[in-house]
């Protein structure tokens, strides 16, 4: 939201600064110089938004990583539960039959 914004400002300045070009008197060098000078600010402006869209992303996917990891260590954990409970299950069933048995 503040990229948009500050991209509409950089426009806006663009437009103005590019009133500068519609001037006849002015020199050839010069109006070249401006109109390179509105390509690097268009440039960089640019390049600064795909970095913080690439940093953004990189930090979210570190973060489902980290949940992944997270998930994945809990379900090791449940199916190692479940084994155990069963048998426990197990061992109690033939338990009681030997009781019963008796």
């Amino acid at each position: 939201m503040i990229f948009t914004a500050a991209g509409e400002l950089l426009l806006l300045f663009l437009h103005l600064f590019s009133l500068l070009l519609l001037d006849d008197n002015i020199e050839e060098d010069k109006s070249n110089t401006y109109g390179w000078l509105m390509i690097v600010l268009v440039g960089l402006y640019i390049l600064i938004n795909w970095s913080v869209i690439l940093a953004i992303t990189i930090k979210n996917l570190c973060g489902k990583w980290k949940q992944f990891k997270v998930d994945q260590q809990a379900k090791k954990d449940k199916v190692k539960k479940d084994e155990e409970y069963k048998r426990w299950k197990k061992k109690r069933h033939v338990k009681k039959r030997l009781i019963e048995d008796e």
